[in-house]
């Protein structure tokens, strides 16, 4: 009779673990721990004659069901907790994790190693379009300035997970690019140097455990510098910024745990102690000037803690890869819909933005676009 029991009490159990997600997603529960990061939503499968023979349907219902089961957000941060923890994998498109478990993206530790490098013919041609870029710039009263963002691969080039921590460095195109810079009297502010030369002074993390740019902390600290430069550069007066305390939390902030988040865990990967500044602006009449920047996703985090309308006019606009316009005052814009040479006759400095590990595809063909306007 015990024998009995202990059986239909196994089948009972083995019933509700089988039934059980069935019978949740039956009732339209909605989804627990819903997924961060991008993936795409397949459409309602279409019930046709063709559809149904050729097994179209079928397919397309399995994806969609699969897709939408109220239980599967759940399933899948397990599914990523144990194959990290296990193995140490992780679950993001082009990322690993190195020593003190810190994240690196693949295609930026091999542009560090210079395994992916243009080469010094490629990056001379480059630099030389940039030069002849800047002088026309020059001839129409703007002036230019360029910036060398720093990157995670760069300030924790010590903590690479294998194979690449046994790597040898190879000349890479930021070396290449600060060469070809230097040779063409072309002037930019380096502010990977800059973080090399905080690293052990600053109080707080430049770099989060789990995010792809600076940290908040890093990127005012940066912005500082940056300001200060632009005021070199053009000998003007910005308005000025004064540092009003920081609030520290272990919890990060957009976009500190940017990684993170896309990972989709149970638990999050734990994070030192993170700052965010409150910065006052002081503007005792200073102008402020009217810019274009054309970069990568490092200014991104000055955009949105308010330079545009701070610091610089707030017509000011962001030319994200030279394919999306980002402004105060509208949604995000594909940069067909400009006019160059327009846009160009209302700015007082065009300002080029790169982070170190991605001189591949830089400039992104904005050089070549200024050099074809009359």
């Amino acid at each position: 009779m015990k024998h009995t029991n202990l059986k239909r009490f196994i089948f009972f159990v083995f019933g509700i673990i089988i039934f059980l997600p069935l019978i949740v997603d039956e009732i339209h529960h909605p989804q627990w721990m819903v997924l961060d990061g991008a993936y795409n939503i397949p459409a309602p499968p279409v019930f046709n004659r063709e559809n149904w023979m050729n097994g179209i349907y079928q397919k397309d219902f399995e994806n969609n069901k699969e897709t939408k089961f109220s239980l599967r957000p759940l399933f899948v941060r397990l599914r990523n907790q144990l194959y990290l923890n296990l193995w140490g994998e992780v679950n993001v498109n082009d990322q690993l994790m190195g020593k003190n478990r810190l994240l690196f993206s693949i295609v930026g530790m091999r542009r560090y190693l210079g395994m992916d490098c243009l080469g010094r013919d490629e990056v001379k041609k480059r630099v030389l379009n940039i030069k002849t870029m800047r002088d026309k710039l020059e001839q129409k009263h703007i002036k230019f300035v360029l910036v060398i963002d720093p990157s995670r691969q760069y300030f924790y080039r010590d903590y690479f997970p294998e194979p690449y921590a046994s790597t040898p460095v190879k000349m890479n195109d930021y070396a290449l690019f600060k060469e070809q810079l230097n040779e063409n009297n072309i002037d930019f502010l380096d502010l990977t140097v800059f973080f090399d030369k905080i690293r052990n002074s600053a109080k707080y993390p430049l770099y989060s455990n789990t995010g792809f740019h600076w940290t908040t902390y890093g990127a005012e600290l940066a912005t500082d510098t940056f300001i200060k430069y632009i005021e070199e550069r053009t000998h003007t007066k910005l308005p000025g910024r004064e540092w009003q305390g920081v609030d520290v939390t272990d919890t990060p902030r957009k976009p500190d745990d940017d990684i993170g988040l896309a990972m989709n865990l149970l638990w999050n990967i734990k994070e030192p102690m993170l700052a965010y500044p409150n910065i006052k602006i002081i503007n005792n009449g200073e102008k402020k000037p009217n810019v274009l920047v054309m970069g990568d996703s490092y200014f991104n985090n000055m955009f949105d803690r308010g330079i545009f309308g701070n610091i610089f006019s707030d017509s000011s606009t962001f030319w994200y890869y030279n394919m999306t316009v980002r402004s105060k005052f509208h949604e995000d814009r594909k940069t067909q819909s400009y006019n160059l040479d327009t846009e160009l006759k209302k700015r007082d400095i065009v300002i080029f933005m790169i982070n170190n590990t991605n001189f591949n595809g830089f400039p992104f063909d904005f050089d070549k676009r200024i050099l074809e306007l009359p």
